[in-house]
């Protein structure tokens, strides 16, 4: 699915901006070398972000289960 049509972003390459340490929207067209456009995407992509952010296990908890 295209995410932002302006930037030609879809969902896989925002998810992928997002694991690589994205922290908002706009780092997410930072990582694409871009900047946002329209803005139709900003909800679509805020949504992607809590999703990844919720999905990911926390920093910690691959540490305990490695010990």
């Amino acid at each position: 699915m295209i995410v932002c049509v302006c930037n030609n972003i879809n969902e896989a390459d925002v998810r992928r901006a997002v694991r690589a340490g994205a922290p908002d929207a706009e780092g997410v067209y930072a990582v694409h070398g871009c900047t946002m456009n329209c803005g139709c995407c900003l909800a679509t992509i805020e949504d992607m972000l809590t999703e990844e952010r919720s999905a990911a296990p926390a920093p910690n908890a691959a540490k305990s289960r490695a010990a």
